[in-house]
């Protein structure tokens, strides 16, 4: 059985995962962040610089959790909902974001908790915290990093809006999975996990 996330309109999406259900809800105001001490120092994130439109993304890289995988490129069933990858072990670009590389929010999902303990991408997403980095790199052998801002865990009532746009003009990327306990009754796990990132840019290539 795959997972799904819902998302329509006015950032509307719902992730399920281990399950071939579709459940749909709001995001509210309400939502627990994570929050991890650094140095503004040790961060460097900042406007992309001008060059032509980033590849496809292909592979994703997380280091901090031992992720090396294939990115799927995914977009809404026939049913408006955004799909997820069809391998538990890859990870879904939404080819209706950003390219990773390209101004503005590039979203990237994954699975969590599958079936019968089969691992899946993004199992140990959790383990992310600030200053982490991700790495994508596209059809070209383009390799964009970004470094963890922000991971903020949403109940089903939450507004995540940010997790979906963004209206400062810089490269974000945001990944998107499940977390919290799993309800054997509507088959669903009980909050939504998003780890939002900048475009990283190594202090000696700061513009």
């Amino acid at each position: 059985m795959r997972s799904t996330i819902t998302l329509r309109v006015q950032a509307v999406f719902a992730l399920c995962c281990a399950t071939s259900l579709v459940y749909v809800f709001f995001f509210g105001n309400s939502y627990k962040q994570y929050a991890y001490a650094i140095h503004p120092s040790e961060l460097v994130a900042s406007v992309a610089p001008a060059h032509t439109q980033p590849g496809v993304p292909i592979r994703l890289l997380i280091s901090k959790i031992g992720l090396d995988t294939a990115i799927e490129s995914i977009s809404l069933t026939s049913k408006k909902i955004l799909d997820t990858p069809k391998d538990p072990a890859h990870v879904g670009w939404f080819t209706l974001s950003r390219r990773p590389g390209e101004i503005g929010v590039s979203v990237i999902d994954g699975h969590f908790g599958w079936k019968d303990g089969i691992p899946a991408a993004f199992d140990n997403l959790h383990s992310l915290t600030i200053g982490d980095l991700i790495s994508v790199t596209d059809e070209v052998g383009v390799v964009t990093t970004f470094i963890v801002r922000k991971v903020a865990v949403y109940n089903q009532t939450a507004d995540a809006s940010v997790a979906l746009t963004t209206t400062d003009k810089k490269v974000h990327l945001n990944l998107i999975t499940c977390k919290g306990d799993w309800n054997p009754i509507t088959h669903e796990y009980t909050d939504r996990l998003v780890v939002f990132s900048d475009q990283y840019f190594p202090a000696s290539q700061t513009l």
